[in-house]
Parts: structure tokens; C-alpha cells; sequence
């Protein structure tokens, strides 16, 4: 099994590379720009090097054939270069290098980049001087076939793609097209973030592209055919109008133009998007719930034929793949007319049976093709496990030749992966579900759920990748990703929320950054990682303390504190089943933007003490030893302050928060499920008291806010098992995480209930993924690099088998019943060794196979 290294450092190599553009706009809005250069080698090409970056998308061919798409999230002072190896695509002879660039132009979820620039640098290994680089001897148009303006979703994936391929200069990408009309490249002297020799090489791996196809037909047939795009009706054009002038000025207001309202008209003369979701596929989405849908059967393969439109019906197919993916969506057709596409994407479906291309954010490209036989794959990297082709203004047949999804994640389909069965097959179900949540995440650096936010969150790291360090043995993702929150931290010492991407949003969860940082050095054996982040933990961690009282707890940070999943209504404990069968919230979250945030918050305060406890943990693991003092200091003196100023004995809990009126007196307490979760998952109560807050929120009759949430419930079941009850944790995730997956859920959801308002494939419901491993089959890591284990299964394990990939093999467990109890054996990786706990006792095993009683 290959062992993963840190392989970044410096392009040295590429001294006398270029950045260059097109066009006089040097901040187009949503611009698409073609470049294409052509060159001639003299022999066959041997260790050919392609480095390419772009502000902030390309997608690179080489002869026609697609090289690869990028770059990945990184800041402007901190890029990481893609490097491909291109021998392959070469040819001696004449030979074409074609890049289509995207520059969004204004600061996103995704993106801070604004000013337009592209590198494209080809040379021989180590080479002093590039067989190609940024000069005037490249040609470049403008892409005039993408559309512009297109619908933004400003906070999560940018700008929707709509292209008319009639538009699209054929052969363009190929060597023998006729340039004519086409410009010469400039070449830009002024590129912030430094000289490309100063740039940094991409060290988490590249996309792989896998060609995914839908497993079957969930439904086809036709809808009434919509209003044509140049008289949309009225209110759909209003809504589209202002929803636009929203996004757009929020952005706008981040490259300081602060005397934008967000309600304001925009600049006189500037268009609104393209009618995609919000002025037509809506409609699409009402007309489809309203009509009856006739339905795909399991056996129904492509090519599928297809009735163009006559008089008013339109013909739609709704294909599922099987499990959500995560790449370029992608179609071929034969018709002969051509007319327009509408493919919309989505994680679930509606109760109609159909997807709804704006049921959270636009999720619906659009594309206009031409007569004849026409593929496509999007520029985008979307995601989903439905798609929905709608079919416009064709005459005819079509043939639908195929449709899917172009995996793209920075792993190769053979990798090595985790594997875990038990005897009780939901509970396989729901490890394989979060497990192939996990994988979802080996991206560029774990960035978000495919569907609808395919941005970088701090939070999202903390679990996704640590997850992927145990199911895929992957670790390169988890340091870009801790990199890249780093890179973000602010010059007070704060962070956002996300990055690299502009959000005006602070959250105290930033301190999860820091006990995944701790995580990390200790799991991996990245101590040289750790001590060059380690005078960012204590910057952050003087910017809270500004915040905080004589005590060391903090009052009212600032920013919005988005901090549980509360619904915010007091009830009764769900009974199992419950949950799942209430579907949709019936308000919205009770801490979102307003109280109970006020005052001293105990989940902020939880979440301090953390991040102080793992901060001290990561300054021992690095000799640092002044720090470890400090920062244990100030979490014993606040440790003890939160017990007193939160713990209520009269009602044996802990409150929400202690806030203070006008007046000076002191709020009324309160109480929830997300703050006692929150609490436990911190370690700031833990064992039999922890037990005990949690019976009380559970006795029949009691009423508190309750959590709907995995990110917060994930913690119970894990403080059931360490108590020794076991049945108890078991029947907790067979209901809270069960019921989603016997419904029919492949991928783990944010929340555990039919809802129609949140994604079904995000991080945050996908904890099991690891802690079955670590919990159920008791296989706890000791050692960096899996150099050691302790294996500690409950004395009432399931029977079950696992198998970890490490780098250093594979570990595998087996858990089985037997006359004399039940038998725990195991198999390590070489250079592996392992104890186990028996009664509190470590006792070392000797062999590498072996097994022993629990």
C-alpha cells in the first residue's frame, strides 16, 4: 500500500513562466475567455511537464483530449500550482494546447480571486527554458457561447452555466482550426501574489475522472410546455430580479462599494441572468408536482428515445444514479433539430417524483445544442444522485445516448478502502452510507457537500477528513484542508468560516480548527505542520480572551454564532420512529441569528474550552512546553467558572446561557439537547454525570429544546457505548441514522427527518463512518502513523469484521460469539504493534495475528 507524503514545495522550475489574458476588462463579471496556443516539437515527447493555474477556474486540453480541470481553493498569496505529467497527449509534430477560463469577477463562497489571469506552462523536466509559456504568440476570444450574466448562488457554488454550443467555434480545441479573428494573448506584468517561481507546487492528488452512469430511469414523460423565455410571467421575472440584485450587491459590498443596499437596483443597463431555475425551471418543478409523472421502469437502459414536444407538452427523464456523485454533469443526443436542455440536479427528489431545480440554491444548467449527434460535459463540478433532463423547443425524435456524472474526486477508483459488516445489516447500511458521505469529501480539501455548498468550512474539515484518514487511509486532503482555515485567519487573529471564499460570517466553531489540528500532528506524525501553525492557535486564541471575563469565559463574541441545529420550540423526547415520520421543520433554527446567544452561551463556551484543552495538548505533543502551561492554566480557571456559572442542581442540568437584562437581572434558564450534546462531544462532562443529564432530557414528560442533528447527536451513542450500554447506542442509530437509510438514503443527511429545505448528503450526520471503527470494533489509534493501536471493543460488541487502510496495510478486526464469549481477533499492518483493555489494564498482544476474550 502506498504510503502518502507531503510532496509540496517550491516551482523554482518554472523561472521565465508568464501570467496572461485576453480582452481590455481585466474584472470580467461571470467572463469565459478561449485561449489556444500552437507549437511544434521536433521529437517524440519525453517527461513533459503541464503547470497550470487560473483566476479562478480552466479546464485544459491538449490535442483534443481533456488534460484536467483546477485549480484547487487557495488564496492569491498562497497558490498551489497544478502540475500534470502530458507525454501521452503529446505528438511530435505539430500540437495545440486549449484552455477554456472562467473568472466569476467578484468574491464567492468558492473564490477571492477577482482580477482575471491564466498560467499555462509546458516544459521538459527540470528544463531552464518552456517549450511553452504565457506570451502574444497565443490566441484567445471571447467565449461569447457561455452566457453572461448567468443565476448566482453567491454563498455556495457561484454562477450557473448556460451555454449555446451553436455559438461554440467547432474544432476549436483541435490543432488544424483556423484562428482567424482571434487575438494575440497579453501578457500581464502585474499579478498579485507573486512571480510564478514563487508559487508553490499542488500537492493533494489531481481529479481523477471516472465516467458515472445512472443505474435507472425514476421517471419520464411530459409536462405542459412553459412560457416561452422572452415573455416569462411577470412575478417570476420580479422574484428572479430582486433575488439577483441581492446576491449581487451582498458581493458587491465586499469589494467595498458599502453604500449598497442589498435591496438596491442594480447598475442601470445590467442584465438580469439567464431564465434558468428561478424564471423557468421553477415553473418546471410546479408543473411537474402538479401533473401525474409516468414512471421509469429498473430495467430501462439507454439509448432512450425520446417524442420532441408537439403542440404544448415538453418530454422530461429523471435518471438516479444510484448514490449522490460528485463531478461534471454530462449527456449525449441525437436529434434533428437541436433546442435547449434544461439538466437540473439535486440529491433527492420531490414527492411528485421529480427534482427541483431550485428548491435550496439554483441547481440547473442549461445548455442550447445543435442538430445531429452532440455531447456535453459541464465546465462546473456539480453533484447529486438525481438528474432531470427537461427537453425544449426540439422537433422530432431525440435519442438519448447516455447521461451521467464525470467523477472528479482527487482519488483513483482501486483506492484502498475501509470495509465494515456487521450481524446486524442496518448497521452496515449506515456505516456504508457515511462512508461514501466521507469519500464524497476527498476533493481539493474537503470541500463541502456536492449539492449545494461546494465551499471550504472549517467545521465540515473536522469531521469529513478525519473520517477519510480512517476509511481511505487519506491524509494529504485533511492538511490542505487545515491549511487552508489557516491561511484564512484574519489580522486580529480570528478566522472565518470558510475559506478561501468572502463570507461575512464569524463563527466561535473557528476554534474546532484548532482540536482538528491537534488531531491531526498526533494521528499523523506531522509535527513539523504543527509547530509552523502553532503561533496561529495562540493569535486566535488572544483574540477570544478580549472577549472574555476576570474568569476566562466568554461574553458575546461577536459576529453571527450560528452554534446548534435547535428547532427552538420546547417538546417531549422523540420516540424512535418519530423523528423521522414529522418531515419538515415547523420554524427555523432557535439560535440562527438571535437569542439564545445572549450573554455567557455555554455551547461558545464549550467549544473555548476545547479548543484550550487540545491547544495545551498540541503545545506539549511539540516540546512547547511555556504554551502548554499557559493555555492549561486559563482552561482550568474558565473549567471551573463554567461549572459554576451553568451547572443548575436543582434541575441536574446544564443551562443554555446566562444573559442580563437592563436591569441587571439575570435571565430566566433555559435548557436543550444541543447544549448538553454540545457539552459532551467537547469532553466538558463526560462519564456517569454526563449519563446522567442525558436520562434527564430523555424521561418521559420532560420538555426541552431538542437537536435534529447528527453533528450534535453524534456524541450520544459514543457516551452510551463508553458507559457499557451499548443496546441502548445501538437502537439510537438505528432510528436516528436508520430511518433515513431504510427510507432509501445512500448518503448521510444533515438532519434526521424528511425535510424538503437541506441537503441529503452533508458531513454532518456522517460520523459513524469513523466511529463504528473506533467504537464498535474498539480499534483506538496510539501511535502516529498507526505504529500503534489498543483495541477496547465493548464487552457486548455486535459481531462484526472491519478491515482499515493505514499506511502501513491493512488492519483487520474480527468479532465473533463462541461458547466461552465473545472472541475478538485481529490481523495488524507490519510495523504495527497493539494491547488491549482488559478491566482498565493494558496488556500487550505479541504476533501479528492473533485474537484474545473480551
Amino acid at each position: 500500500m502506498k504510503v502518502e507524503t507531503y510532496a509540496g514545495g517550491s516551482t523554482a522550475a518554472l523561472a521565465g513562466a508568464r501570467w496572461m489574458w485576453g480582452g481590455a476588462d481585466p474584472r470580467p463579471l461571470n467572463g469565459w475567455r478561449m485561449f489556444r496556443r500552437v507549437f511544434t516539437l521536433d521529437r517524440a515527447p519525453t517527461r513533459m511537464t503541464l503547470s497550470m493555474f487560473a483566476e479562478a477556474r480552466y479546464k485544459v486540453w491538449i490535442n483534443g483530449r481533456r488534460v484536467g480541470i483546477g485549480p484547487g481553493l487557495c488564496f492569491p498569496d498562497h497558490r498551489l500550482i497544478d502540475r500534470y505529467r502530458v507525454d501521452e497527449h503529446l505528438t511530435k509534430g505539430m500540437n495545440v494546447l486549449a484552455c477554456l477560463v472562467h473568472c466569476p469577477g467578484i468574491m464567492t463562497g468558492q473564490w477571492t480571486l477577482t482580477n482575471a489571469a491564466l498560467l499555462c506552462d509546458l516544459r521538459s523536466e527540470n528544463a531552464a527554458v518552456p517549450v511553452v509559456t504565457g506570451d502574444s504568440e497565443w490566441r484567445t476570444a471571447a467565449a461569447v457561447a457561455w452566457r453572461n450574466p448567468a443565476e448566482l448562488c453567491p454563498y455556495g457554488k457561484g454562477f450557473s452555466e448556460v451555454c449555446d454550443a451553436t455559438l461554440e467555434p467547432p474544432g476549436w480545441r483541435e490543432p488544424d482550426f483556423d484562428e482567424q479573428g482571434w487575438d494575440g494573448a497579453r501578457v500581464l506584468e502585474v499579478v498579485a501574489g507573486g512571480s510564478p517561481e514563487q508559487l508553490n507546487v499542488r500537492y493533494v492528488p489531481l481529479p481523477v475522472f471516472i465516467p458515472r452512469v445512472p443505474k435507472r430511469v425514476v421517471a419520464r414523460g411530459e409536462i405542459s410546455r412553459l412560457p416561452g423565455e422572452q415573455d416569462p410571467p411577470a412575478a417570476a421575472v420580479g422574484a428572479a430580479a430582486s433575488t439577483y440584485a441581492w446576491t449581487r450587491n451582498r458581493w458587491r459590498r465586499q469589494m467595498g462599494l458599502w453604500h449598497d443596499g442589498r435591496d438596491m437596483s442594480l447598475p442601470a443597463g445590467e442584465p438580469m441572468p439567464a431564465p434558468t431555475s428561478a424564471m423557468g425551471n421553477h415553473e418546471v418543478y410546479q408543473l411537474l408536482a402538479d401533473e401525474a409523472l409516468s414512471r421509469g421502469s429498473e430495467g430501462e437502459t439507454f439509448p432512450i428515445r425520446i417524442s420532441a414536444a408537439v403542440e404544448d407538452r415538453t418530454p422530461f427523464v429523471v435518471l438516479d444514479m444510484g448514490v449522490v456523485r460528485s463531478g461534471m454533469l454530462t449527456f449525449a443526443l441525437t436529434s434533428r433539430s437541436g433546442g435547449t436542455v434544461d439538466v437540473g440536479y439535486d440529491d433527492r427528489l420531490t414527492p411528485a417524483g421529480n427534482v427541483n431545480p431550485a428548491r435550496t440554491t439554483t441547481s440547473c444548467e442549461r445548455v442550447v445544442v445543435p442538430g445531429g449527434r452532440f455531447s456535453w460535459e459541464g465546465f462546473f463540478e456539480r453533484g447529486g444522485r438525481y438528474i432531470q433532463l427537461v427537453f425544449r423547443h426540439f422537433e422530432g425524435e431525440i435519442t438519448l445516448e447516455q447521461a451521467g456524472i464525470t467523477e472528479t474526486l482527487g482519488i483513483p477508483a482501486d483506492l484502498p478502502a475501509a470495509k465494515f459488516a456487521a450481524s446486524d445489516g442496518l448497521l452496515t447500511r449506515i456505516w456504508q452510507a457515511s462512508a461514501e458521505t466521507a469519500r464524497l469529501y476527498l476533493n481539493d480539501c474537503g470541500a463541502g457537500d456536492p449539492y449545494r455548498e461546494r465551499i471550504h468550512w472549517s467545521g465540515d474539515d473536522w469531521m469529513s477528513l478525519r473520517m477519510a484518514w480512517w476509511c481511505f487511509g487519506q491524509s494529504l486532503q485533511w492538511r490542505r484542508g487545515l491549511e487552508l482555515t489557516a491561511q484564512s485567519q484574519n489580522s486580529d487573529g480570528s478566522f472565518p468560516v470558510i475559506s478561501p471564499g468572502h463570507f461575512e460570517d464569524y463563527n466561535m466553531n473557528s476554534g474546532i480548527w484548532i482540536t482538528s489540528l491537534e488531531e491531526y500532528c498526533r494521528e499523523t506524525g506531522d509535527r513539523d505542520f504543527g509547530r509552523e501553525h502553532l503561533p496561529k492557535v495562540g493569535r486566535w486564541i488572544e483574540y477570544e480572551s478580549r472577549f472574555a471575563n476576570g474568569d476566562g469565559l466568554l461574553y458575546e463574541t461577536p459576529g453571527r454564532r450560528f452554534i446548534s441545529w435547535a428547532e427552538g420550540i420546547p417538546r417531549r423526547w422523540y420516540e424512535p420512529g418519530e423523528m423521522w415520520r414529522r418531515g419538515e421543520r415547523t420554524v427555523g433554527w432557535g439560535d440562527f441569528f438571535d437569542p439564545p446567544t445572549l450573554g455567557f452561551n455555554a455551547i461558545i463556551n464549550a467549544n473555548w474550552l476545547w479548543a484550550l484543552r487540545q491547544a495545551a495538548a498540541l503545545a506539549d505533543l511539540l516540546g512547547a512546553k511555556d504554551l502548554r502551561d499557559r493555555w492549561r492554566s486559563l482552561h482550568d480557571r474558565a473549567s471551573a467558572a463554567f461549572e459554576a456559572m451553568f451547572w443548575d442542581g436543582g434541575m441536574s442540568l446544564y443551562r443554555d446561557n446566562v444573559a442580563f437584562g437592563w436591569n441587571g437581572e439575570k435571565s430566566a434558564p433555559t435548557y436543550s439537547e444541543p447544549t448538553l450534546f454540545a457539552l459532551i462531544r467537547a469532553g466538558v462532562v463526560s462519564g456517569r454525570k454526563a449519563l446522567e443529564c442525558y436520562d434527564r432530557v430523555r424521561v418521559n414528560g420532560f420538555e426541552c429544546v431538542r437537536s435534529t442533528a447528527g453533528l450534535e447527536y453524534g456524541a450520544v451513542p459514543l457516551l452510551l457505548l463508553k458507559q457499557g450500554r451499548t443496546a441502548e447506542a445501538l437502537a439510537l442509530y438505528r432510528d436516528r441514522w436508520g430511518s433515513p437509510v431504510e427510507a432509501g438514503a445512500t448518503t448521510m443527511g444533515e438532519e434526521f427527518f424528511r425535510t424538503g429545505a437541506n441537503s441529503d448528503c452533508h458531513i454532518h450526520g456522517a460520523a459513524p463512518a469513523r466511529d463504528f471503527l473506533e467504537y464498535l470494533a474498539g480499534v483506538r489509534l496510539a501511535g502516529a502513523g498507526w505504529s500503534q493501536v489498543i483495541f477496547a471493543p465493548p464487552a457486548d460488541a455486535p459481531e462484526l469484521s472491519c478491515e482499515i487502510p493505514t499506511p502501513r496495510g491493512f488492519l483487520k478486526v474480527q468479532i465473533s460469539r463462541s461458547k466461552d464469549g465473545l472472541r475478538y481477533g485481529y490481523e495488524l499492518p507490519e510495523g504495527c504493534t497493539a494491547s488491549y483493555e482488559d478491566r482498565g489494564v493494558l496488556r500487550a498482544l505479541k504476533g501479528r495475528v492473533g485474537s484474545f476474550l473480551v
